[in-house]
């Protein structure tokens, strides 16, 4: 902005940039920024519905395709078990944001499966 007297200045005019002390940038900028990250918060579920979610997920995506919850969390490689957790571990991992280690133990497999699922596309 060109230093304190700058500021000041602009504050006298009544000019007021839209900051945040964590993002360096112009005001557009900070905004889209802003934006962006709020964007990322809808799509987040919080810590007390995130269970109900996922078992919810869980029983659906099983009934679908005639499977048991208990079978999927049994890590066996019987078809379409692999598939089911590598669809599951996308949608609750990318946008449930839930982490990898509990994305595992849902699953019944370990983290670096989980890992190594979402890096093959």
């Amino acid at each position: 902005m060109g230093g304190w007297s700058v500021v000041k200045g602009l504050r006298q005019q009544g000019d007021r940039e839209l900051g945040d002390e964590r993002i360096l940038g112009s005001s557009e900028f900070v905004q889209e920024m802003l934006n962006q990250a709020q964007g990322a918060v809808k799509y987040q579920i919080t810590s007390r519905n995130s269970m109900k979610t996922i078992e919810q997920e869980l029983k659906v995506v099983c009934k679908e395709s005639n499977s048991t919850v208990e079978q999927l969390q049994s890590g066996s490689r019987r078809q379409p078990l692999p598939k089911l957790r590598k669809k599951l571990a996308y949608r609750f991992v990318g946008e449930y944001g839930l982490s990898l280690a509990e994305t595992a133990r849902q699953l019944g497999v370990s983290t670096s499966a989980i890992a190594k699922m979402l890096k093959r596309e």
